[in-house]
């Protein structure tokens, strides 16, 4: 699945992201589902519920991993 991002102050450029489903995510991290639930459901990891399911954007994700977004 594939969102696009309209850029913010009024700049116009669209960017590309990868969105995952909670296993996808999961099984990019290496952790199991119900633990990658629990981070999302307490802040600990980039996630937005749509339609009562978690979505992760993988370039959201592997950021947070890797320490170069807080």
């Amino acid at each position: 699945m594939v969102w696009y991002n309209v850029g913010i102050m009024g700049h116009e450029t669209l960017e590309e992201q990868e969105v995952l489903t909670l296993a996808e995510a999961a099984k990019l991290l290496k952790l199991h589902r119900e633990t990658l639930r629990r981070l999302a459901t307490y802040g600990e990891v980039p996630a937005r519920k749509v339609g009562g399911v978690w979505r992760f954007i993988r370039s959201e994700l592997l950021d947070r991993v890797s320490g170069t977004r807080e």
